[in-house]
């Protein structure tokens, strides 16, 4: 009789943690596992869609997400009801189900913790988050990751001396897994492409520069549009895409990053793309694909899609990216914030087309030998089953 691991997590769309979600729930489905997966969503949205077409038990209730403003008085005035509420709905849905073990696939669900306490339920927490600041936000996760789980799952050796530095029993019960991934999609045909840059106003002669991800206020925008302002006004024909959308209810960003494009009047050079589920066609739009993040990334799955698109990749060398890109090798790292060594090697890279195709080979290379879905499952699979 296979064991039923019901899975926690934030959000319904498809970004890094949602993506590597579904590659596991549908793992666990569609192999001869043991395991039976049911998932718990806070709402309707892409990944919901996805899990449904492949009949996977879904569930849609508040999952008590932590969050910077956690604090705020409509937050804590608001919990005692999100809680009543959740564990209503989780008691009506699965009044015909043994729970094995409880999975928190981000550390910002809390209702994970919640449901494993009350029912006396084995808990496995993945991290996928990397937190500085504020300090009193950092020190709670600390504390209950610590405190309400059998295992965490650290998402790379960032992520994880994140906060072993600060808590080192917690040495005892943390795994780095990182994120594997495969690109099911076929290299998209030359006249789609052709459409695509006509679609977007981009000249055929013209190297795409790209950032995928997340409008938000560290991801990098506002870094790269100078650097690439700088790079278009001596000379080089290049363009500039943006793919992605801001978080719910911080639309603003994405207001601010259009007024600027449109200040250094770029907007014939400068395309945002919303979110858009078959991404593998921009990324082989792009010569060279561009992760500035501003503050440290827990990961970067977008570094593992462009790799695997046969991209170069240009990274802030802190966080989970420098265990990614070879430096020189599949891509280049360069200092934090730093907009001067950002323009250098972007400049390299835009004159050199030969070193564009091998940084390419390479990192396609190395995601097929270490960053694999097959290594990830396998390696995720087998700490379900120490618990």
């Amino acid at each position: 009789m296979k064991k039923t691991v019901l899975f926690f997590h934030q959000s319904a769309e498809l970004y890094g943690s949602d993506k590597m979600l579904l590659h596991f729930v549908l793992h666990l489905k569609n192999e001869q596992s043991e395991f039976n997966p049911i998932v718990v969503l806070p709402k309707e949205g892409p990944l919901l869609k996805i899990l449904k077409q492949n009949k996977v038990k879904t569930i849609v209730s508040p999952v008590l997400k932590l969050s910077r403003n956690m604090f705020s008085a409509k937050i804590i005035f608001s919990f005692p009801y999100r809680l009543f509420k959740s564990l209503h709905t989780l008691k009506r849905e699965l009044k015909s189900e043994s729970i094995d073990i409880v999975y928190s696939s981000t550390l910002a669900v809390t209702m994970g913790l919640v449901y494993s306490v009350l029912y006396r339920v084995k808990h496995l927490w993945h991290v996928h988050e990397l937190i500085r600041k504020p300090r009193i936000v950092k020190h709670t996760y600390i504390y209950l990751l610590s405190r309400f789980s059998n295992h965490a799952v650290f998402n790379s050796h960032a992520s994880r001396n994140n906060f072993i530095i600060r808590k080192n029993k917690l040495s005892k019960k943390a795994t780095v897994i990182w994120n594997g991934m495969e690109r099911q999609a076929t290299k998209t045909k030359p006249e789609t492409l052709k459409k695509l840059r006509k679609s977007l106003n981009i000249k055929e002669t013209s190297i795409v520069i790209g950032l995928v991800g997340r409008i938000s206020r560290w991801k990098g925008h506002h870094l790269l549009l100078e650097v690439f302002e700088d790079l278009y006004n001596k000379g080089y024909d290049i363009a500039l895409l943006f793919l992605g959308s801001p978080p719910p209810n911080q639309e603003y960003f994405l207001e601010i990053l259009m007024d600027e494009i449109k200040k250094r009047n770029l907007s014939n050079k400068c395309s945002i793309v919303g979110f858009d589920s078959n991404i593998w066609q921009y990324f082989d739009l792009m010569d060279i694909v561009t992760v500035p993040s501003t503050e440290p990334e827990p990961f970067g799955l977008v570094t593992l899609e462009a790799m695997l698109s046969k991209k170069p990749v240009i990274a802030s060398n802190h966080g989970g990216l420098s265990e990614i890109v070879l430096d020189n090798n599949t891509g280049f790292l360069f200092s934090p914030n730093n907009s001067v060594d950002l323009y250098l090697k972007t400049e390299r890279l835009i004159k050199d087309k030969n070193k564009r195709n091998n940084f390419g080979k390479n990192g396609f290379d190395r995601v097929n030998t270490i960053f694999t879905s097959e290594t990830y499952n396998l390696n995720l699979l087998n700490c379900i089953k120490k618990l």
